[in-house]
């Protein structure tokens, strides 16, 4: 296979479009642990693993490690897993506290890390030391991918199935239709029991509402949706509000994607939350 076509590879989370079968831990020197949980877990790793990314193994060399910061329960709850050398597992406790500060508040990733230390406390473990770069690589990967397999929701992007990536990473207007976000980090660390849903419409509801910003999701069918439901509330005397949080909305209507921590926000106002699509047929079946 050409080198160049084994390159073609998801840039965030580092999957390969056309994974080999090699096996990575061949050589006998390399350790059983590793060998053990690699052939466990091998095709998916062949996913993520770019053999010519690899270093080459040195057995000689054995400072790395791989560990895995879990939060303070029974049973833990493993949201991270890293490799590197002396104190890198402390990265987290540094972003953490670059959230905190205000340099990161952008980044999602760093508010779980926040709100996961804050809820629960959290811990690191060293799962396997005396490891080569090389054999740390292949078992953080395996690691990843048998966490996935046993639940855990990782807050890691390399690695990590598309179907099983952090909130936001998901690609939120591929299907160009209205959608909540359905995140298992929720369920795994909130404690939700119920996945997040858009609310059947109902008349009393549609004469206050909101129009949730839909960013780059903005296109033809948006823009119809939009004089539409607009007409319809000037022709009825009704109140587009320009705050969703405000007391007087009644009805959320989201037109691409919504986070399930926005969801769960308003919910908690008490919101009804509309898709646009069933909000336009609703107002056709019923209004004409």
């Amino acid at each position: 296979m050409p080198e160049n076509e084994l390159f073609r590879m998801n840039v965030h989370t580092k999957e390969i479009h056309t994974p080999v079968d090699d096996d990575y831990c061949l050589d006998s020197r390399i350790l059983p642990a590793v060998r053990d949980l690699y052939n466990k877990n091998k095709s998916q790793c062949n996913r993520f693993i770019n053999p010519y990314g690899l270093p080459v193994f040195n057995p000689n060399d054995r400072r790395y490690y791989v560990y895995a910061w879990h939060t303070k329960t029974d049973p833990k709850k493993y949201f991270y897993v890293g490799k590197g050398t002396r104190d890198r597992y402390k990265h987290i406790l540094y972003e953490i506290k670059d959230f905190r500060t205000g340099k990161k508040k952008s980044n999602s990733r760093y508010k779980w890390f926040s709100y996961l230390q804050e809820k629960y406390g959290i811990d690191c473990e060293v799962v396997l030391n005396g490891l080569s770069n090389y054999e740390s690589i292949i078992f953080e990967q395996a690691l990843k991918t048998q966490f996935s397999k046993d639940g855990e929701a990782l807050l890691n992007v390399e690695g990590i199935p598309f179907d099983q990536l952090p909130d936001g990473w998901q690609d939120r207007h591929a299907e160009k239709r209205p959608l909540i976000e359905n995140s298992y980090l929720y369920r795994r660390y909130y404690d939700y029991a119920d996945i997040p849903s858009f609310d059947t419409v109902k008349m009393d509801c549609l004469s206050k509402v909101y129009f949730y910003p839909y960013g780059s999701g903005r296109d033809e069918d948006v823009e119809i949706e939009e004089t539409l439901i607009k007409g319809w509330l000037i022709d009825t005397s009704g109140k587009l509000y320009t705050s969703g949080t405000a007391k007087g909305v009644d009805s959320i209507i989201v037109f691409r994607y919504l986070s399930e921590e926005r969801y769960r926000a308003f919910k908690d106002l008490g919101k009804q939350i509309y898709s646009s699509s069933d909000v336009v047929e609703f107002l056709n079946l019923g209004w004409g």
